[in-house]
């Protein structure tokens, strides 16, 4: 129990520090310019890498491989993985896909009447790089980091590895309605699938890399059906969605023997952690949602400069307690 509260505490401790710097950088970078908006996201992901390494570092000697950061060792077998587990993962969210397309044209169309005047020829490939560059920065950057490097990696490692994957995947899955209410109950149901590849790639491969990549691609693939339906051809639209998933088979043959790691590692992920960690782990991540949804509401009842107030004194006092626990632990 003392090692689950010093990495609870810790983990609670670092996500109010963490909402002052989001806090702090909104105020020199606007949502709402497209160029100021990358540069949050992505200044966020270096703020959440820079925080917990220097935690982790000083309390455990981690490195940043430690942290998923390994792309000097073997980035084009990591990227390979995380290719090959997006179109497994793809092929499991088809009946999603096809319930939301037209959802997905809508918004699709929307991003399209930015670019009136553009060619279809140049739209597309336009289209999938804008979406590459956003998935990446606004999403997988930043939440990679954060759920998988920091989140699911330190409850692994000093728990065990069913309550580092619950209490990662449960709140990411679950918050994306507080960030996203208009989501329905089907698309929080494609965020907690999703979240649930990319925690067992990571653990499968080590590497963030891996996840980012398979977090990347699933914001791209289904703006081509969409574009499809979004012009009024309906049937070819979802003919597409099935084309793309009998290519995606196909990829899925050929990597095999990564399918078969990532199903094998898949599975030590619950057999290394037994029944107690595995409960212990579904309810550490309901938790977390429940602290996450009540301090949404708790926030938009406070002021701008109240919110770093109170978050500063919640972040270094449960920091504080992680720490002293700690210590007391290592003086035994």
């Amino acid at each position: 129990m003392k090692k689950t509260a010093i990495v609870f505490f810790e983990y609670l401790g670092i996500t109010f520090i963490i909402s002052i710097a989001g806090i702090l950088l909104l105020r020199f970078l606007s949502l709402d310019n497209l160029l100021t908006n990358l540069a949050y996201w992505f200044g966020r992901g270096i703020v959440i890498a820079v925080i917990v390494y220097a935690i982790r570092r000083y309390k455990d000697k981690w490195s940043l491989k430690d942290l998923g950061f390994r792309i000097h060792q073997s980035w084009g077998k990591d990227i390979w993985f995380g290719f090959i587990g997006f179109c497994a993962l793809y092929i499991v969210l088809f009946p999603l896909e096809i319930i939301h397309l037209s959802d997905y044209a809508d918004s699709f169309a929307k991003r399209v009447n930015m670019f009136p005047d553009m060619p279809t020829s140049l739209l597309i490939p336009f289209m999938t790089l804008i979406s590459l560059v956003f998935g990446f920065i606004t999403g997988a950057w930043h939440e990679e980091i954060w759920y998988r490097g920091y989140i699911q990696g330190v409850f692994s490692k000093k728990i065990a590895p069913a309550v580092g994957f619950f209490i990662s995947f449960i709140p990411f899955g679950l918050t994306h309605h507080l960030s996203h209410p208009n989501y329905s109950l089907l698309m929080i149901m494609n965020v907690l699938i999703s979240g649930a590849m990319f925690c067992f790639i990571y653990y499968a491969t080590g590497s963030l890399l891996a996840s980012m990549t398979t977090h990347t691609l699933c914001n791209v693939i289904p703006i081509y059906s969409a574009y499809i339906f979004s012009e009024g051809y309906v049937t070819m639209a979802y003919l597409t969605s099935v084309g793309i998933r009998l290519i995606m088979l196909g990829l899925c043959i050929r990597g095999r023997k990564e399918l078969k790691e990532l199903f094998d590692k898949t599975k030590q992920i619950f057999s290394k952690s037994g029944n107690i960690h595995i409960v212990q782990g579904i309810i550490l991540g309901l938790v977390v949602f429940l602290i996450a949804w009540g301090r949404n509401i708790f926030a938009d009842e406070l002021k701008f400069d109240t919110r770093i107030v109170v978050y500063g004194v919640f972040g270094i006092v449960l920091l504080g307690i992680s720490f002293f626990i700690n210590y007391k632990e290592k003086e035994q």
